[in-house]
Parts: structure tokens; C-alpha cells; sequence
């Protein structure tokens, strides 16, 4: 009797796959979901813009920035507000 991962395999239908991700002192900080929230926001240069292109809440922006924050122990995204109170912005340290 054949296995369901032999038939699996037989038929092409798997392929290697992997996972990765940085830790900071043994603590995981920023996965492939992270990492392209921040790339977003780097390229639109606007919070609103990133989560509107890129398909999710703010709030999933704000966790991760609030976890790293958190174990990093500085911010990984710098916001401001310039002279008008409407206009607002935000910077990725380096």
C-alpha cells in the first residue's frame, strides 16, 4: 500500500520549501511578512499607501513595529508631523 506523500511525490506535486527569519539575541524579530511591510513603506514612503497596496490593516503594521521595537529596544520606524497638522510621514532608520 503507497504512501500519500509516495503518491505525492510521484506525481510532481511537492517541492522544497523553507522558511526564514532574523533573531536578535535567540528572539526571533522579522519574518518574509515583516520584512515586506517594511519594504512597502520604504517604496510608498506612506504608512496609508503601503497597507492599501499591500492588502492589509494598519494594525498588523502596528504590531510588528511594536514587537520590534520591543526587543530591539529603539523604533524600526521613525513618524513625524510636519508644520500642517494633516501632513504626516515616516522615516526607516538605519
Amino acid at each position: 500500500m503507497r504512501s500519500i506523500i509516495t503518491d505525492a511525490l510521484a506525481q510532481n506535486k511537492t517541492r522544497p520549501a523553507a522558511k526564514i527569519w532574523l533573531e536578535y539575541k535567540g528572539t526571533p524579530i522579522l519574518g518574509s511578512g515583516g520584512a515586506a511591510t517594511l519594504k512597502a513603506i520604504k517604496e510608498e514612503k506612506s504608512v496609508s499607501k503601503a497597507t492599501k497596496n499591500w492588502g492589509c490593516h494598519i494594525v498588523i503594521f502596528g504590531t510588528i513595529w511594536t514587537e520590534l521595537k520591543k526587543v530591539l529596544g529603539k523604533p524600526v520606524v521613525e513618524t513625524f508631523k510636519s508644520g500642517k497638522a494633516a501632513e504626516a510621514g515616516l522615516n526607516l532608520p538605519r
